[in-house]
């Protein structure tokens, strides 16, 4: 683990080795919870914890088959607070998506367009994303009373009764938004339960998709793009047969520069989802841009 940032950081920061212990996932589930809520607020332990999965990543990612996603791949992009949702424990292979009833709101006051790039987890229905603003390559969120509206109930619920679920559907609210960060802190904390599953790091996915779009218009060199690749291939991992996965793994290498890959992702989508819907035909053009 570098050293090159604990003299600059807070007191209250932990020391290297408990980053390094974090990366490796040698840490109790007590002290990883710690550190994730500890890196959701610090910039530079999450910079240090990033560049060391990176490294990690790097060291082992020729040794690796390509048809799968070992432990050192997952941990790629763990910057922005996404690691400890991604470090080695067992997770029950539980998918846990947004509530049906909250999703169904949360659906009906969006509209007839989306604002986000990605697929959220417990979407089915195809919505066009809708035309992105000069300043930004998302779309930015346009003012939406009903929205928020169904937002406070969701944050005044989660309140109440903070489950996994709970947590994730209000992070899915505060994304579709437009409130990245809100969105990204109510995720991480759903991850953060043991029976948190694919829906949860699809949606996670999702967030570092639209974080890094925003971001100098797409900028490749954000560490929200291998974030983002890494919470997709955590949900693929966990349910193999979540649309949303899949679709947000192509996109998030697509953004990541990473062609060949994104290429293949998407043909991985198109083969798995056969349905003649919208999602597909978005995942068609992507795979193949020079033909329309």
């Amino acid at each position: 683990m570098s050293e090159h940032n604990q003299d600059s950081r807070r007191a209250g920061c932990p020391p290297d080795a408990e980053l390094a212990a974090f990366v490796d996932g040698d840490l109790t589930t007590n002290a990883r919870a710690l550190i994730v809520t500890h890196l959701a607020a610090c910039d530079d332990c999450r910079e240090i914890v990033a560049m060391a999965s990176v490294e990690a990543c790097e060291r082992e990612r020729r040794s690796e088959p390509s048809s799968w996603f070992g432990y050192r791949r997952l941990l790629l992009g763990l910057a922005a607070g996404l690691a400890a949702s991604l470090a080695v424990v067992l997770i029950p292979r539980v998918t846990a998506p947004v509530p049906t009833s909250a999703w169904s709101h949360i659906a009906t006051a969006m509209g007839a367009e989306r604002t986000v790039a990605a697929r959220l987890s417990a979407q089915d229905e195809y919505r066009p994303l809708s035309s992105p603003s000069r300043s930004a390559a998302e779309p930015a969120a346009r003012s939406n009373f009903r929205l928020e509206a169904v937002a406070a109930r969701l944050r005044d619920e989660a309140d109440r009764n903070p489950t996994a679920d709970n947590l994730h559907a209000v992070g899915v609210a505060e994304l579709v938004l437009g409130r990245t960060d809100d969105a990204l802190k109510m995720l991480l904390d759903a991850a953060t339960y043991e029976h948190a599953g694919a829906g949860v790091y699809a949606d996670l996915a999702a967030v570092h998709v639209a974080r890094a779009r925003r971001n100098v218009a797409g900028d490749a060199t954000t560490t929200d793009w291998p974030s983002a690749v890494a919470a997709a291939e955590r949900a693929c991992a966990l349910d193999a047969g979540l649309a949303a996965a899949w679709f947000n793994r192509a996109l998030a290498l697509e953004g990541l520069g990473r062609q060949a890959e994104a290429r293949q992702a998407w043909h991985d989508y198109t083969t798995r989802f056969t349905a003649d819907d919208g999602w597909r035909a978005e995942a068609l053009a992507r795979m193949n841009p020079g033909v329309r």
